[in-house]
Formats: C-alpha cells, sequence, structure tokens
C-alpha cells in the first residue's frame, strides 16, 4: 500500500509515519509538507527507501491532488483549517481521506462533502487521533452493546512531568490550543445543541495516577458535533466534551487569552495590519521546541456512556492510559494522536473499512480489531460495567 502523509514534518505526522514504517504492509509513503527542508531532513533521518518527499501547499487544491494521485490513502496531519481544502484534492485524486479532526465547527462543514465521496466511490474518515479517534470508538463499543444511549461525556486528563529547558511546551498544536481555550465550547443537551461560555462547567475529576484530581472543562470538540448523529436512533440525549490538562499550563494560556493575545483581529501597529494571535504563535513556537527533552507525561482518555439494556439502566466506563514512546521522543499526547491514523489508513487500504461518504470513527471504524492494534502499540483499552439489577 501507498500512502500520502500531508503535515509529515509536523510533530504528529512524525509520530504517524514511524507507525506506518513499522508495518510490512505499508511499501511507499509520500511525505509532504509545505516546508520541502523539514520533509526531506526527516526522511534523510530515518534512512527507509520507502520514503519520499515532497513541497506540498494544501491551500492549492489542484497542485495537492496531482501529488497525491495514485495513493490509497491520503492522512492529512496538517492544521485543520486546511481539511476542506485537502479533502477536495482527495476526491479529485481518488483517494481515500482521513484527518485528525475539525473542532466542531470544521467538522460539520465536512460533512457536506458526504454525497461526493461517495459518488466518488472513496471513503473519509473524520477525526482519527486521539480525541477525536480513540475516544469516538470507545464510545461506539459501548453503544454497541446498549439498546439505548441517553448520554455520552469525555473526560481527558493529563499530566507532564518533562524536564525541558524550553520556556513554553504544548501538548499539540499552539493554534489548537488557543481555539479550545478562546472558541465557545459545545454541549448538546435535550435535542439541540448549546453553545457555553469558554472554561465553563468545571468539574473535579479523580483521574488515575500519575494525574490524579484535576479540574476539567467544557472544550469545544468535534465528538460533540457527531455523537448525536451517529447515535440518534438509540436515543441520545446528551454528549459532553471536557479536557483537563496540566493547571501550570492552563494558568499561562489563560492569561495570554485574558491578555487578548490570542485575538485573531488585525491591530494596527505603527501603520501595519498585524494579528495578535499570529505575534504569539510566531513567538510560542520556537520556544515549545522540546530540545531533545525526553518525554515523561500520561494522558488518561474517558468516556462514560450511560443506557439501557433490557430495560435496565447501564454505565460504561471506557478508559485508556497512554505513555510517551520514548524511543521516538514522543510525547504520551503525540503517540496517541499519531498511531491512530496510521492504523485506521492501514484498514482503509485493506479494504477493512467497506463503507463510502464521509463518515466518522464510531461510525466505521470497527471497535475489536482497532483496540487489538492499539494493544500492540502498548495502549491498552479497560471497559468497566455497572448495571441496576432492580
Amino acid at each position: 500500500m501507498k500512502i500520502a502523509l500531508l503535515g509529515g514534518a509536523g510533530a504528529m505526522g512524525r509520530v504517524t509515519l514511524h507507525d506506518l514504517l513499522d508495518s510490512p504492509d505499508v511499501k511507499e509513503v509520500l511525505v509532504g509538507d509545505i516546508n520541502l527542508d523539514a520533509a526531506t531532513n526527516l526522511i534523510e533521518s530515518l534512512g527507509d527507501p520507502r520514503l519520499e518527499a515532497a513541497s506540498v501547499d494544501v491551500r492549492d487544491v489542484e497542485g495537492t491532488a496531482e501529488i497525491v494521485r495514485g495513493c490509497d490513502v491520503l492522512i492529512n496531519s496538517t492544521q485543520y483549517y486546511f481539511n476542506m481544502e485537502v479533502m477536495r484534492a482527495s476526491l479529485l485524486a481518488g483517494v481515500h481521506y482521513l484527518d485528525l479532526g475539525g473542532l466542531f465547527h470544521m467538522t460539520r462543514k465536512q460533512m457536506s462533502l458526504d454525497e461526493d465521496f461517495k459518488k466518488a466511490g472513496i471513503l473519509a474518515v473524520l477525526g482519527c487521533g486521539s480525541t477525536p479517534g480513540i475516544t469516538n470508538v470507545m464510545a461506539r463499543y459501548a453503544a454497541d452493546r446498549l439498546e439505548e444511549v441517553e448520554s455520552v461525556d469525555i473526560k481527558i486528563g493529563a499530566v507532564d512531568f518533562t524536564e525541558s529547558e524550553a520556556l513554553f511546551s504544548t501538548p499539540y498544536s499552539i493554534d489548537t490550543v488557543l481555539d479550545e481555550c478562546v472558541m465557545s465550547p459545545w454541549i448538546y443537551d435535550g435535542d439541540q445543541w448549546v453553545e457555553l461560555p469558554p472554561f465553563s462547567g468545571g468539574e473535579e475529576i479523580q483521574f488515575p495516577a500519575p494525574i490524579g484530581l484535576n479540574t476539567a472543562h467544557y472544550t469545544i470538540h468535534s465528538e460533540v458535533a457527531t455523537f448525536p448523529l451517529s447515535f440518534k436512533t438509540k436515543g441520545i440525549r446528551r454528549a459532553t466534551f471536557r479536557l483537563a490538562l496540566p493547571s501550570d499550563f492552563i494558568r499561562t494560556v489563560k492569561t495570554l487569552v485574558d491578555l487578548n493575545l490570542a485575538d485573531d483581529t488585525p491591530r494596527n501597529v505603527r501603520g501595519v495590519q498585524v494579528k495578535p494571535r499570529d505575534v504569539l504563535v510566531s513567538v510560542l513556537t520556537p520556544l515549545a521546541a522540546s530540545n531533545g527533552a525526553v518525554p515523561n507525561d500520561c494522558d488518561c482518555l474517558r468516556v462514560e456512556v450511560a443506557g439501557k439494556r433490557g430495560g435496565r439502566a447501564v454505565h460504561y466506563t471506557m478508559e485508556s492510559i497512554i505513555y510517551p514512546k520514548v524511543e521516538w521522543r514522543a510525547s504520551a499526547g503525540a503517540y496517541d494522536t499519531g498511531v491512530p491514523p496510521s492504523i485506521i489508513a492501514q484498514m482503509m487500504a485493506r479494504g477493512d473499512i467497506p463503507e463510502r461518504g464521509v463518515l466518522n470513527p464510531e461510525q466505521c471504524v470497527p471497535a475489536v480489531p482497532f483496540f487489538e492494534a492499539l494493544a500492540e502499540r502498548g495502549i491498552h483499552m479497560d471497559a468497566i460495567t455497572r448495571e441496576r439489577l432492580a
């Protein structure tokens, strides 16, 4: 199989690339990036003859389509802002597509291409990282074992003990972190989506060690956009997403947000139109470099699904604890985000997912084979069931 990996020189793309190269079924990987030097240097450092580098500007839809044509699957690891352009390139090239998520609003836009992908006879799977991605399939596993689904609540915890000289570090894209803190979170309540203020819905949650007790807040996420559609026939009434990042990190980001440094509105600065957000990201990105530090963090993915089976109330708690992949210099957050796209892309290329159109992981990714593939990579899944007997 031949895989196109766009954004392959980025933090998450590098993890996906490592995992692809660990599979003997993967015969070729096209590593596309807007920074050709970064992609080339990465390939040279790995020294694998299956790799090829390409300069790709995903804003050029036709040019991107020409580059990826002939591949079996296109993995989009670029910033989610470009998801629609990359999907259209995938359509033009007739190549299966997957990405890391669209942060609610983008995901809803992407679903509008469902008929186009069906007509082209190809599949697009939206949100194939850790969350969205692993969390979606966790929800699917529990929902399949219930006759009715009343609610799905996602709760993510993280802690980072990495000793680094970096003045600022982030578990994933700085732009995405800022969006999660600035953009209003949405929940599904009753029969409608409800918009809430940023940092609302604070809840003290006891996560397993080494994370422990932490405060999680509602955060904008694509699972809340897709679960009410995917589990509609089972009567879902609530879907929520809460995120608990390390408290020191949240305080720092919240301060930057409160100072309007994450604002995307242009300001006149000495006669030049400047977006504070652009300046902030450009300053923080080099500061966040790991400088070769050994990652020492931990993620907890928890999905709680409540419903009924045989008329009795049943509550599933799906949980996974993830640690770094030290030999890849991959943090827990990068590892659990970068590995699933490789697994799902290989499933798509082998024909293990026969559906066509635009779907979300909970609609098409087979849960047990996916969990087994994760377990082979040291990411294990627990399911705790509580059932009311009388």
